[in-house]
C-alpha cells in the first residue's frame, strides 16, 4: 500500500493508500531547517514557514482559509532543525484542492513588505512568550551547551536580533536557496491514488534544481551545569547525553530503552522517582535524532533544594541498566507498549503522512507497519545491555532553569 517514487526533477513523492477512510492528509517536507542558516539568518525557516501562508501572487491569506473552510479542511506547518513541513487534512474528494493550495504557497510565494513586517512582530512576540516558559527554555540551554557554536544549538525561531534585522529580500533569497525539486518530499496518505498525487504535483509544481545542504557534523559534546535564573517557584531541568543519528539502526533499541527508562508509568524513573519517593509530578526521557547526531535526555521539574538529589537518582538509573541491563519482563512491556502506540496511530492519515514523509527525508525508504514490528522484536536484551553502558558512559549536559538554590 505504500508507493515511493523520485520523479526525473528530483522530487520524491510517498504515498499511502487508506481505502477504508474519507480523508486525506498531504504534505510537503522541505529538508532546510535552522541547521542551515547562517548566524545572521537565524530564524529565516520559521519565519518563511509563516509568511507562505499569508498569500501568493494570486491568493490572498484569506483566500486560502476561506477555501480550507469550504471544504472543511484545515492547514498547519512547522519548523524544525532541519526540515520545514507544510501540510493540510480534507476529505479525499477536496485533495486536489489541498494540493493546489500547498504548491501554490511553496512555488509563489508573495512575500510582501507589509507581510514581513506583520509577521516580525507576530515571531518576536512567540520568542518572548517561549522565553517565559521555564521547560523550553531548560530545552534551548541544553540544545546550546551540548551543540555550542554549531547550528544545531541555535534556536529554531531565532533570536530577537536575528529576526528584526531580517529583511524581504534576504528572506526570498533563502526561499530561493533552499526550496528545490531535490530538497523536497510530498507525502499523502488516505483514501487517495499514487498516480493522481503524482500528476497534480508535477502539474502544479514549479521549482528551481536546488541540491540539498551538505551538513557539517557536530563536535563532541563536553560536560557542563549551568543554571539560568529565572524568579519562579520550580526548577525545571534537562539532561542530556550524546546518542546517534536518524539512521543509525540501533535506533529500534533506544527506543525500547527510552520506554523502560523514563516513556511510561512503568518506567524506572517515574516509579522511582514520582511514585516511590515523591519528588517530581512528572519525569521522561526522550530521543532527539537528526540526520548525522542525537541526544538523550530525562526532563523533570522539581523543587529547587531537591534538584541534586533528583540528579543522583536519575544517574543511579543510568548506571543499573549500564551494568545490569533490563530484565525480560521490562523488553515485553516496553515490546507490547510500542507496539500498540505504533499500530494506534497508523489509524489516522496524518500520522501516516508524517511518517511517509520522515522516513523518505531521513532513510529514503519507508518500512511497512509490519517491518518496523519486526524491528522492534528483533531487539535483544544484550542489544539494550550494550547500548545503555555506551550511550551511559558518555558526558553528561545539565541543564537547569529556576530560582536560586536554597
Amino acid at each position: 500500500m505504500i508507493n515511493i517514487e523520485r520523479l526525473n526533477s528530483g522530487l520524491s513523492v510517498v504515498t499511502e493508500a487508506m481505502p477504508a477512510v474519507k480523508s486525506a492528509s498531504v504534505g510537503i517536507w522541505v529538508g532546510t531547517g535552522s541547521r542551515e542558516e547562517p548566524k545572521e539568518l537565524g530564524g529565516a525557516s520559521h519565519f518563511l514557514e509563516h509568511l507562505l501562508f499569508k498569500g501568493t501572487s494570486t491568493r490572498s491569506s484569506k483566500q486560502i482559509a476561506e477555501d480550507l473552510d469550504s471544504v472543511g479542511g484545515d492547514s498547519n506547518a512547522f519548523t524544525s532543525r532541519e526540515h520545514t513541513a507544510f501540510y493540510v487534512r480534507l476529505l479525499a474528494d477536496d485533495i486536489e484542492l489541498g494540493l493546489d493550495i500547498l504548491c501554490d504557497i511553496l512555488c509563489d510565494p508573495a512575500l510582501r513588505e507589509d507581510d514581513v513586517e506583520l509577521e516580525r512582530q507576530v515571531i518576536l512576540e512567540e520568542i518572548f512568550m517561549h522565553a517565559d516558559e521555564p521547560a523550553e527554555l531548560a530545552w534551548e540551554k541544553c540544545f546550546q551547551a551540548c551543540y555550542r557554536d554549531h547550528s544545531l544549538g541555535r534556536d529554531v525561531q531565532g533570536s530577537a536580533d536575528t529576526v528584526s534585522a531580517m529583511t524581504k529580500d534576504s528572506i526570498r533569497s533563502f526561499w530561493s536557496n533552499h526550496y528545490g525539486y531535490e530538497n523536497i518530499v510530498v507525502a499523502a496518505a488516505g483514501n487517495i491514488d499514487h498516480e493522481r498525487i503524482v500528476e497534480g504535483v508535477q502539474k502544479r509544481m514549479t521549482l528551481p534544481n536546488v541540491k540539498p545542504p551538505e551538513r557539517i557534523a557536530p563536535g563532541d559534546f563536553a560536560a557542563c551545569r549551568l543554571w539560568t535564573h529565572r524568579p519562579i517557584e520550580q526548577a525545571n531541568v534537562v539532561m542530556a547525553m550524546p546518542a546517534f543519528g536518524r539512521r543509525d539502526e540501533r535506533r529500534w533499541a533506544l527506543a525500547l530503552l527510552n520506554h523502560v527508562l523514563g516513556g511510561g508509568l512503568s518506567s524506572r524513573l517515574f516509579q522511582e522517582i514520582r511514585e516511590n519517593r515523591g519528588l517530581v509530578y512528572s519525569i521522561g526521557c526522550d530521543w532527539s535524532g537528526f540526520s548525522d547526531a542525537g541526544l538523550i535526555s530525562t526532563s523533570f521539574g522539581t523543587s529547587p533544594d531537591k534538584v541534586d538529589t533528583v540528579i543522583d537518582l536519575v544517574n543511579e538509573q543510568y548506571k543499573r541498566i549500564s551494568e545490569s541491563g533490563i530484565t525480560s519482563r521490562e523488553l515485553e512491556l516496553a515490546r507490547a507498549n510500542l507496539k500498540a502506540e505504533t499500530l494506534l496511530a497508523y489509524e489516522d492519515s496524518g500520522s501516516r503522512m508524517v511518517r511517509l514523509a520522515n522516513s523518505t527525508l531521513y532513510q529514503g525508504q519507508v518500512l511497512e507497519i509490519d517491518q518496523v514490528l519486526e524491528k522492534m522484536l528483533a531487539v535483544s536484551l544484550d542489544d539494550i545491555s550494550a547500548l545503555a553502558a555506551d550511550i551511559f558512559a558518555g558526558p553528561q549536559i545539565v541543564s537547569i532553569v529556576g530560582p536560586e538554590k536554597s
